[in-house]
């Protein structure tokens, strides 16, 4: 029993890694560890069974006869001990706060879809609602939040994603005075004047959308503001010669109802305009530490509420 004394959560996992994809250097990059660290766990391993385990060979490790044999009970062992810090965060979460990251814009729709569903569990957490920023990817894989609402986000080990709904219709939305309603509306109209952007939760290692699409059709581009609070960049339009650029059907009546501005949908025209891009999707991220039952009854809440809109 002493010589076991010296097995933890790590080194067995190092065990399982190296048996699974026999090589050191894949061990490492899955348990997001350095290759000297694997080495030396596997050297405690060695005298702890007094066994050599793995033999190198020119395209890896091979597992020997006491390796399979240690195997299966690893594995057992691994698994419960995941099964516990599960538990674990489950419980914490029960007991303190949950955090979501969403874009300004979205947290009204977002608080209206949490009350209900702390209601229909007969929770008593807490909400910390967090505004979207370019660092919000980091945090969620670090695990500083629990959900992200994002759009079109990049797969991430160790990330859930769950489809929400179609970000929607897009409009244009300037002085009601603004030369930009006497001629026809065109892509190549709209990038003539300045642009005022609401900031959307996409990865930050993607070329923004607009940006591709006019360096595709050759078009100059120039972005006045960029600005995550949608009633900020309406004042700006009101006072100035930019136009704005919002996208989301769950805000048309807002940008209808405010005095001294004309919106307009220019779905049709954008869509036509970027056949070659993907429609643009929301989506509830959820790190494997988190409820995932819960975040997959969020999504479906949101889902229905952007429907109704």
């Amino acid at each position: 029993m002493k010589r076991i004394n010296h097995l933890d959560f790590f080194s067995l996992s190092v065990f399982i890694e190296l048996y699974e994809q026999k090589s050191g250097t894949a061990a490492a990059i899955t348990l997001a560890t350095t290759q000297p660290k694997v080495s030396r766990t596997l050297t405690m391993l060695r005298k702890t069974f007094n066994d050599e385990l793995f033999t190198r060979h020119q395209h890896g490790m091979k597992p020997n006869r006491v390796a399979d044999r240690l195997y299966p009970q690893a594995k057992q062992l691994v698994a419960g001990f995941q099964s516990l810090a599960y538990t674990m965060e489950l419980t914490a979460n029960e007991q303190g706060s949950i955090n979501i990251c969403a874009q300004e814009h979205f947290h009204r729709p977002l608080l209206s879809c949490l009350n209900e569903l702390t209601s229909e569990y007969d929770n008593h957490f807490a909400f910390e609602v967090h505004p979207w920023t370019t660092e919000s990817q980091k945090r969620l894989i670090n695990r500083n939040i629990d959900y992200c609402i994002s759009i079109d986000p990049s797969p991430i080990d160790g990330i859930a994603h769950y489809e929400i709904a179609p970000v929607g219709k897009y409009f244009l939305v300037a002085n009601e005075d603004h030369p930009i309603f006497n001629a026809e509306i065109t892509l190549h109209q709209i990038l003539r004047y300045k642009l005022a952007i609401l900031n959307y939760a996409f990865d930050e290692t993607k070329v923004p959308r607009l940006q591709a699409i006019a360096d595709q059709k050759n078009l100059p581009i120039s972005v006045a503001l960029k600005i995550s609070d949608l009633g900020l960049l309406l004042d700006h339009v009101k006072e100035c010669n930019s136009v704005g650029l919002v996208v989301g059907t769950a805000f048309q009546s807002y940008l209808q109802s405010q005095p001294g501005l004309t919106c307009m949908n220019v779905s049709d025209i954008w869509l036509n305009e970027t056949k070659s891009h993907q429609s643009l999707q929301y989506y509830l991220q959820a790190h494997h530490g988190a409820d995932q039952a819960f975040a997959a009854r969020l999504a479906s809440s949101l889902r229905q509420r952007l429907s109704a809109a």
